[in-house]
């Protein structure tokens, strides 16, 4: 099972940081949603590392995951931004 890298954080935060990462170079695909299109999912890429910034609806808090090689790179993105995105710890495989 691959590893990636999961942050949360309040989603008025996430804009802050999908704009950083455009700045950086990566590059989104449109919105996706969930059948109900409820959930939001932005697809931003960068050579092979992939983030996705969920966003669902009525909760104060949104997700970063952070898949590929260039977990850390984008790990000090965020660092530069000083918005504090809580870090959980990596599951291990079962």
């Amino acid at each position: 099972m691959p590893h990636f890298t999961h942050y949360i954080c309040t989603t008025g935060l996430l804009p802050i940081v999908e704009q950083a990462l455009l700045a950086h170079g990566y590059t989104y695909d449109p919105l996706l949603r969930t059948p109900h299109g409820t959930t939001i999912t932005h697809v931003l890429h960068y050579a092979s590392t992939t983030v996705l910034l969920v966003q669902p609806p009525h909760y104060a808090i949104g997700e970063i995951e952070i898949w590929g090689p260039g977990q850390s790179a984008v790990a000090n993105i965020l660092d530069t931004l000083a918005i504090n995105p809580h870090r959980l710890p990596r599951l291990s495989p079962s």
